[in-house]
């Protein structure tokens, strides 16, 4: 399906390796002197593990799509990757950032995030509703980042509902359409979701046209070649104070070493 083999993927089936354990309290982990990080002691197991995976997501999520100073960033999905994606976002500089979500996810984020904007979807009409509303919260133009925190496998509509259903495709596309068609020209779109195929109805006029970049991230956990994206615990990243404490900082010692053989990106 992929013209290729994906990376493996812990608890995730056999689709991508057959790994158990993604989550588990304990699992056997392959070449652990490459796949794990070891916590200080001074970090607890219950904050060290956001690094595996929800930190590690969403950090990557606003850096790859460019995040930066006065940027307006739309989010969708107010889960713990959308929330952290907004505090990243305000982190790298952005003026505004606005959740789209539904019930008591936005009275949570509302509670806790009251810097965030919020969309209720379903207090909106209309097949175009949340990009129309998007546009008039931003000028007419709509905002310079949108980030899709919620993937593929919810429909909102019948025609995907069935689709889904019978097969004729395996995600579907309208999170995805209403980022794209949401953004300004020349607009990025950040995809944090796990699609596991092929959609329909996908707007790439949108994207072509107006120049649209999009933008997959996935969680990079392994050590990378020298030069490209390094895994998030040895970035120099305010990230790093509200979950391990201490100031940014940087590692230079990873920063500027060769690469080595056997270095290779993991996805899980």
């Amino acid at each position: 399906m992929y013209g290729g083999r994906t990376a493996g993927m812990f608890g995730y089936s056999h689709f991508t390796g057959g790994f158990a354990g993604g989550q588990a309290e304990y699992t056997r982990v392959p070449y652990g002197d490459v796949n794990l990080l070891k916590l200080p002691d001074d970090v607890p197991d219950e904050k060290g593990l956001f690094l595996s995976d929800v930190v590690s997501t969403s950090w990557n999520c606003v850096v790859d799509t460019g995040v930066k100073e006065g940027d307006v960033v739309a989010i969708w999905g107010a889960g713990p990757i959308g929330q952290m994606c907004a505090d990243f976002s305000f982190i790298n500089g952005a003026s505004r950032v606005i959740l789209i979500d539904q019930n008591w996810r936005l009275d949570y984020v509302k509670e806790k995030y009251p810097k965030v904007e919020t969309v209720d979807f379903t207090q909106l009409k209309g097949a175009k509703a949340v990009v129309a509303k998007l546009k008039e919260m931003c000028d007419g133009v709509g905002p310079d980042v949108a980030l899709e925190c919620v993937a593929g496998e919810y429909p909102k509509t019948w025609l995907h509902t069935i689709e889904l259903a019978t097969g004729l495709e395996t995600d579907t596309s309208e999170i995805l359409n209403e980022c794209i068609e949401s953004v300004k020209n020349y607009g990025r779109v950040g995809i944090t979701g796990v699609y596991v195929g092929y959609t329909n109805h996908f707007n790439i006029g949108k994207s072509s046209a107006h120049r649209v970049v999009c933008q997959e991230q996935e969680l990079t956990c392994q050590r990378l070649p020298h030069g490209t994206r390094y895994p998030l615990h040895r970035q120099r990243s305010s990230a790093r104070p509200s979950l391990l404490g201490g100031p940014p900082q940087e590692d230079p010692e990873w920063r500027d070493r060769p690469a080595e053989d056997g270095d290779a990106p993991c996805q899980g």
